[in-house]
């Protein structure tokens, strides 16, 4: 039970040879998080323009 970036520090460890095998799971643990971004960039565009204006 850990989270997926300190999961991946274990994985480094562990694995040090294996450079494909921590580039392939530095990219399961990004993914996610730049796929949340693009399906969801208007809002996060929208939030940070009116958070930033004053009235």
């Amino acid at each position: 039970m850990r989270t997926a970036p300190l999961g991946l520090a274990f994985f480094q460890g562990q694995y040090t040879q294996g450079t494909a095998l921590l580039a392939a799971g530095a990219v399961m643990v990004a993914l996610p998080i730049v796929l949340l971004y693009v399906f969801l960039q208007r809002h996060f565009i929208k939030g940070m323009i009116e958070g930033a204006v004053r009235e």
